[in-house]
Formats: structure tokens, sequence, C-alpha cells
């Protein structure tokens, strides 16, 4: 049965840092602190909790060096490290490179990656060191085992606004190509001409299985709801630009359309379309893996989607379409829902300062309606995206 309910503000849980002074931010992977800071917002440490991994971070003056190379290079050196690799990287358009290395420090040896990179509006050099022990003395090498959560940590990166609607950059430097392909869509009985880029679904698919294992090590902890909360906003993160294309193309195709139909609340019309569209996808789970669709993979048609997936998928689409969108995540229900800020009547949801309609994207139902048997706000926490 569905009803209607008005659920009250609900918990928003995230660890991210950033400096406002040089325009950067950080979405670490949960567990890090800080051991060291410079006082003039310059340089910082970081361990984590449980894991033996370490971070450091140091910014110059831009007048420094000559290159993000160099800056990376001299980091390097005046820790006594040795670089395997340094390679540029075409990432936000700036000047940016990425290294792995070996260092020793008190008599351990450690290894891990680095980016250097110019901040915009000339604010500095940003370096970052991520790194582990090469060996914990029973026969494993954590650097080794724990790369997933080091190259996590440093594409959590953002450098200005728009950073934060990209993949960082080691998965920039992954996939390197921006070959297109075009892609027909049916939705709403309209025909949509659109495209994709060739490399979407690998990398979408990348991060995932990234962010899955990262997300694994949380296990009976204590940080394992604030991790699997890091783990949609990576995704989020890693999908978003490449979904930019289609989305424009559907709501140029469609918007029309809706004025039309119910001209006295468009964008609810809009909204319930794609709705409708998405919740005859075909249902599919997999318990071997993350269980996460990569979004592109969703809208081509190559697999099935479940509650998370389709809700993630929405949240982008919708907000490239000017909606504000989350994520509602129950752990006592096992489910998902999109909320988006809409005119509507029916459940809602407050997250800080926004109330959002309820979406419901595995049944067939009108925005705002969710059973009654998940209807205790208590058990539903919140994705807020940037």
């Amino acid at each position: 049965m569905i009803t209607f309910v008005l659920f009250c503000t609900i918990p928003v849980l995230a660890d991210q840092m950033g400096s406002a002074t040089f325009g950067f931010s950080l979405d670490l992977p949960e567990g890090f602190v800080v051991t060291e800071n410079t006082g003039d917002g310059r340089g910082y440490q970081f361990k984590h909790q449980f894991c033996s991994v370490e971070i450091i971070i140091r910014i110059y003056e831009t007048k420094r060096y000559q290159s993000a190379r160099l800056a990376l290079e001299d980091t390097l050196t005046r820790l006594f490290a040795t670089s395997t690799d340094i390679d540029a990287v075409e990432w936000r358009q700036t000047d940016c490179s990425l290294a792995q290395f070996q260092i020793s420090l008190a008599g351990q040896e450690y290894g891990g990656r680095g980016v250097a990179v110019e901040l915009p509006e000339q604010k500095g050099w940003f370096t970052m060191l991520s790194y582990a022990p090469t060996s914990d003395g029973r026969g494993n090498n954590p650097s080794f085992d724990l790369d997933q959560l080091i190259i996590s940590a440093i594409d959590s990166l953002s450098i200005d606004r728009g950073s934060q609607f990209g993949v960082g950059p080691v998965t920039a430097y992954a996939f390197p190509s921006v070959e297109s392909i075009p892609l027909q869509l049916e939705i709403a009985g309209r025909s949509i001409t659109t495209e994709i880029g060739k490399e979407d679904i690998a990398i979408q698919q990348f991060v995932i299985d990234r962010e899955f294992a990262i997300y694994t090590l949380y296990q009976d902890t204590d940080l394992l709801i604030p991790a699997w909360q890091r783990f949609y906003r990576m995704i989020y993160r890693s999908a978003y630009q490449q979904l930019r294309r289609p989305a424009f193309d559907i709501y140029a195709s469609l918007y029309d359309l809706d004025q039309v139909l119910q001209a006295e609340k468009p964008s609810l019309a809009l909204a319930q379309s794609l709705m409708d569209w998405v919740q005859v996808f075909p249902y599919e789970r997999n318990f071997q893996g993350s269980d996460f669709s990569a979004p592109t993979a969703m809208l081509t048609g190559e697999t099935g989607s479940d509650c998370d997936s389709r809700a993630v998928f929405l949240a982008i689409l919708l907000h490239h379409m000017n909606y504000k969108t989350v994520l509602f995540l129950s752990p006592v229900y096992q489910h998902a829902m999109l909320g988006l800020e809409v005119e509507a009547t029916g459940a809602k949801m407050k997250v800080l300062d926004t109330t959002y309609m309820v979406a419901e994207t595995t049944d067939q139902v009108a925005i705002g309606q969710v059973a009654q048997s998940m209807s205790v706000e208590a058990n539903w926490l919140s994705v807020v995206f940037p």
C-alpha cells in the first residue's frame, strides 16, 4: 500500500576539508586525522586511524616553481624519496603531474603516489603525497594492498568548484580519451539523439570498483556509514560531467512537451516523466561485487539496476536540469530513494535548509509516494552532493 507521509529533518554525515584561502578541498576516505599543521594553511600531515596510510600536503608560492613537475620533484627530493615515474596529466586545464615513489622515514620504507597541481588564480602549487609502509613485518605490503585507498585520497582533490563535478587527476590520467559516440534514447514517446564518451562506462566502473574496495575496509567499524556516503559521492563525481550532454538533450526534447501537458507545474511534470522512464528499467542486483550500476551503462541499457543506482543516476540528470537533488539511504530498510526540490504533494524529507520530495525509483508511483512500511524518518540518512 502506498501512502503519503511527511518526514522530519534527517541527519547529514560528511567529513570533508578544504581551504577558502587557497581554494582547494578534499573528500578523503573516512578515518584520516590531522597530526601536524603548519598553522599558515600551507602544510598538513594526516594519518589514518586504522590503516597505515599517511598523507602530506604542502602549498608553495607560484613563483617558487616553473611547473608542476618541478614542484613534485623538489618535494620528493627534500624528503629523500625516489620516484619511479613522474608524468603530466591533462586535468582541469592546468599544469598537473602525478608520481609513484618510494621513501625512507625513520628507518621504515614506504611506497606511495603523489600529485602536484597549479592552483587557479596563482594561489600557489598544491602538492600531496599519499603513502604506506612497504612491509608490515608479517609478509604483507600495505603500500600495495592499500593502493586503492591511496589513489582515492588523491582523486578526492578539488582545486575549484568545477572539479567537484569531474573525475580526479588519477582517473583523468588513466582515461585520457575524449572520443564520443552517438546514442539514441526513447523517453516519454520522444526519440532523442545524444552522445556519450567512448570510455564513460569504463571510467565509472573504474571508480565504482575502487570505491567499493575501499568501502569494504570499513566493515565492523564505526565509520561504515560515513564511508557508505562517501562511496556515493565519489561515484556521483565520476559520472557527473559524462552525463552533461545526455541531460541537455533530454531536457531540450522533453521540456516543451511537458509545458503543454501540465503548464501549471512543468518542473514536476518533467521530473515525473524521467521517473516514469527509470522506474521500468530492468531490475538487477550483483551480489558478487559492488551491486552498483555505472550510470552511463544504465543510460545505454547495457545493464540492469536497483534502487541506489537509479537514484544516483537521476540525481545527476536532474541536477543538470537545475533541480536540487539528494540521495536518501536507509541501512534499516536496505533501500535508497531520490530526493528532489520540487513543488508537489506527498512525502518530504528535510536536509539542512532544503525540503526534498521523496521519489521512489523501483516502483511505478508518483513523486511523493512511498510505502508506509518505510516511513520512519529516523531510519533514513542523506548523501548531499556538491
